[in-house]
């Protein structure tokens, strides 16, 4: 079930983030992150079309949702906070 909700919402904040604007030196900040529905597509998508000259940080109440986004992260260069 887990799986299956990541899908549909990534798949969702994924045609969301192209409406996110992204240059170079921008930084995206997504208060209340979560578990990174929404920061890592546009993270994803600035890094494919900027390089990693875009800064996005994710921050969140819940340490525990934080720990979830950072493990679902690939990028070394991601700083949890």
């Amino acid at each position: 079930q887990k799986d299956f909700m990541w899908t549909m919402t990534f798949d969702f904040a994924t045609e969301a983030a192209a409406c996110v604007p992204t240059s170079t030196g921008h930084v995206v900040v997504d208060v209340c992150a979560g578990s990174g529905t929404s920061a890592i597509p546009i993270a994803l998508r600035a890094s494919k079309e900027q390089g990693n000259q875009v800064k996005v940080i994710a921050t969140d109440i819940s340490a525990g949702l934080l720990a979830e986004l950072s493990s679902k992260s690939s990028k070394p260069e991601w700083k949890m906070r």
